[in-house]
């Protein structure tokens, strides 16, 4: 009876915690890195010889073509692997000739299939023709910008 009192509390406790995450506005952070990101671009702040973190669009793609390595970040805002990765990276920074796109995995359903995405926390490299250059390969929270550079083709 003690063991079924337990678990029921443990139960009670996890869906608490949960809740409590969800609620807490855990997309702060990323709205900040956005508007980082965004207003780096604008003003011409980050030197050219560094990588780029930024969100997909077919625009940034497109931009992105002239780094030699382009990979995407499928991410969702209440994955907490996804959020270390993203502050992994800010703290990190991302290596010359590197860009990352983040891509939402609630709204990119079209990329999740194309490229066969597992899940939350993947990376896809992609050539100059979109076309992915290796398996999807999940992250950790550990990975950060010189990991991704590494695992590049």
């Amino acid at each position: 009876m003690k063991l079924v009192k337990f678990i029921v509390l443990a139960a009670v406790a996890g869906i608490a915690a949960t809740g409590i995450y969800l609620l807490t506005g855990r997309d702060s952070p990323v709205t900040m890195t956005e508007q980082t990101v965004e207003q780096t671009l604008k003003t011409g702040d980050k030197p050219a010889s560094h990588g780029s973190y930024t969100n997909y669009s077919p625009q940034t793609l497109q931009a992105a073509q002239a780094d030699k390595i382009v990979l995407f970040f499928h991410k969702a805002r209440i994955c907490p692997i996804c959020a270390q990765i993203e502050s992994n990276l800010q703290t990190s920074g991302v290596p010359a000739g590197l860009t990352v796109l983040k891509v939402d995995y609630d709204s990119h359903s079209d990329l999740i299939s194309r490229y066969n995405v597992p899940g939350w926390y993947t990376f896809v490299q992609v050539d100059s023709d979109g076309n992915a250059v290796q398996p999807p390969w999940r992250g950790t929270y550990g990975t950060d910008g010189a990991d991704i550079f590494d695992r590049a083709v």
